[in-house]
């Protein structure tokens, strides 16, 4: 479980105690196991007695958050869901999205939450590209492309 810990602390989630997990405030379970040792979330938590028998599956309730998909790059495949108002990108491992490309500075964009979802250039060396327009500054639509050093993700709204 402490690879479960680690992880959930790199994202900056806190753990929850076995007492919270066998109870929510609406007085129905948090979490449900079946026969095969699955234990399903539905809110994000860690317990204790999971071992390397247990699949653990975290369901998202919020399927209106958007997603960031790196296309190209050496993260691709990988997918981000956006949660908070703002979202930093950059090489440093510091950055809610960590982008693992020599060409993208250490603090290189963020993505912020004002009523509307926009993207702001931290003032990079290689600078923030939407849909091929190089910008400091502009509101994100679902299905934008975004390029970040060699590093290409597209924006997507659920």
């Amino acid at each position: 479980m402490s690879f479960m810990r680690n992880l959930l602390g790199r994202l900056g989630l806190k753990e929850s105690t076995k007492n919270e997990i066998k109870s929510s405030s609406s007085g129905e379970s948090d979490t449900t196991k079946d026969q095969h040792n699955t234990v399903i979330f539905k809110k994000l938590q860690v317990i204790d007695d999971a071992d390397e028998n247990t699949t653990i599956v975290f369901k998202n309730k919020r399927n209106d958050l958007p997603i960031i998909e790196v296309l190209e790059g050496n993260d691709a495949g990988i997918k981000y869901t956006l949660q908070g108002k703002i979202i930093s990108f950059g090489r440093r491992e510091d950055n809610q999205i960590f982008i693992n490309d020599p060409n993208v500075s250490r603090y290189h964009a963020r993505i912020i939450f004002q009523g509307e979802w926009q993207i702001e250039d931290l003032e990079s060396t290689n600078g923030v590209f939407i849909n091929g327009q190089r910008i400091k500054k502009s509101q994100l639509k679902s299905h934008d492309e975004i390029l970040i050093g060699s590093t290409l993700m597209k924006f997507r709204l659920r």
